[in-house]
């Protein structure tokens, strides 16, 4: 209901009034210009990449295309907007109060392979329809993208071992953490340990027996670290599926010893349900040190999960020496995105069709950062089921397999919703098109995008009217 959120929460008729005046005043001036109604092309594009990515993964359109459909100006926007001079007659006023979505989107499918450079997402609509997507649309695809494309990146070099990137301690905004635990499950990581995840994907079932992490504030509660790991053993080792122990509040190699001691004479111990935790001091020294200790005390079959501010690049050098790990717990530097800070995404117009059917091509031409006018089609062109080439064309083309698809028309959705599973098989065969060399780690490689004849044609044109 209006007025009833909360100053520091959001809901869908708080995101329209995120955009700056300036896009208001646009609006405002189109509306009393009498070019309201010119349609408007406008293209949202990914600049760049950090200096070890080799791709992206796009994600984001489910959410992006529920809160388009039911983006929307309520009565106390359109009070505040008469108050700050952005309502200016009752033709404004009916354009807000009336507000919605009517235009075309393209897009890629979720878990789709891309690059820089390349249109992602293609708007066409009313040109004030269109401008005022502009915060919503360059701010909605950015965690998304790079939380799972960098999630990917940490599948890769897991090489198989179980991994968890699902935590939602330390993010950037609450709001993110669902983006978290969704990129984990799409990426084969574990989400048993969020409740959130099966309250919003209701068709999973959440598991009868669960994963718990036996943490300092667990131990500390006890008047001894024994009594903690004999409560784990004697209570709770039946009602859980999972048990990831930390042995370091006071001292690892004594904590270490001790459980070790307390499990050893424990009946019954189903020892596969147990890691020690390693997420303290030089943790590839300590993981070796927990295999060796454990393995000499016969407890061979007790995992060793690692974590602390673990990313792609420490996990691929543990690999390598042949860490003896059984599962990574990648948080704070994957979350945070740590080597990927910015998203610099640019929603840059492309072509504009007035009233009576007069047609211009529009692009950006200043040196760095070009745009490319005109409705695009990214071409995709394969090589023995790899991907070879990307080739940027007019939309009429025919230069490889599109992967921009209709998702909207005329302000309805095109098809169903994708469910998770469906985006999960997507992941999976892009993920197959990639090159060996486009999964390193630390080693660029780049990716061949050309342009077609045709729109290098169109972008000769532009220069000539504008730079001659």
């Amino acid at each position: 209901m209006e007025g009833k959120t909360k100053s520091y929460e959001m809901d869908i008729s708080d995101i329209p009034l995120l955009e700056y005046t300036n896009i208001f005043v646009g609006n405002l001036t189109w509306i009393n210009r009498g070019i309201d109604k010119d349609i408007a092309t406008f293209d949202l594009v990914v600049r760049d990449m950090p200096e070890y990515w080799n791709f992206y993964l796009f994600d984001g359109l489910e959410r992006f295309i529920d809160i388009l459909l039911n983006f929307h100006f309520d009565s106390e926007a359109i009070r505040l907007f008469k108050k700050m001079g952005l309502i200016d007659s009752k033709k404004t006023e009916n354009f807000y109060r009336n507000f919605k979505f009517s235009g075309d989107v393209w897009s890629m499918k979720d878990g789709t392979v891309f690059f820089p450079g390349e249109p992602i997402l293609r708007i066409t609509a009313p040109i004030v329809e269109a401008n005022l997507l502009t915060a919503f649309v360059l701010n909605i695809f950015g965690y998304p993208i790079r939380i799972i494309s960098k999630t990917a990146r940490l599948k890769f070099v897991s090489e198989g071992t179980f991994f968890v990137a699902a935590s939602i301690v330390r993010l950037p905004g609450l709001e993110q953490g669902m983006g978290v635990i969704r990129a984990s499950y799409l990426l084969g990581g574990s989400v048993n340990a969020v409740p959130l995840f099966f309250r919003k994907f209701k068709q999973y079932t959440p598991p009868n027996k669960i994963l718990a992490n036996i943490n300092h504030a667990f131990i500390k509660s006890f008047n001894t670290e024994k009594e903690a790991y004999r409560y784990v053993l004697d209570s709770l080792m039946e009602k859980m599926e999972l048990f990831w122990v930390m042995v370091d509040t006071y001292d690892m190699k004594k904590g270490l010893d001790l459980f070790i001691r307390e499990i050893k004479k424990t009946p019954k111990v189903d020892f596969k349900k147990f890691m020690i935790t390693v997420d303290s001091g030089n943790i590839k020294k300590q993981v070796f040190y927990v295999r060796k200790t454990l393995d000499k005390n016969g407890l061979n079959n007790i995992g060793i999960e690692a974590m602390s501010n673990l990313d792609e690049y420490i996990i691929d050098d543990m690999v390598k020496d042949k860490t003896p790990v059984n599962c990574y717990i990648s948080a704070t530097a994957l979350i945070n995105v740590v080597d990927n800070p910015r998203f610099e995404a640019v929603y840059k117009m492309a072509e504009l069709i007035h009233q009576d059917g007069t047609i211009e091509q529009k692009a950006k031409l200043t040196k760095g950062k070009e745009s490319y006018p005109g409705r695009k089609q990214i071409f995709r062109i394969y090589k023995n089921g790899k991907i070879k080439e990307d080739i940027i064309g007019i939309e009429d083309e025919k230069l490889g397999v599109p992967m921009l698809h209709k998702v909207i028309s005329k302000g309805k959705r095109v098809g169903k919703e994708k469910t998770l599973e469906e985006i999960k098989k997507n992941i999976e065969k892009e993920l197959k098109t990639l090159p060996t060399a486009f999964k390193a780690i630390k080693k660029p490689v780049k990716y061949k995008i050309s342009i077609s004849k045709k729109l290098s044609k169109m972008v000769e044109e532009l220069k000539k009217k504008h730079l001659q």
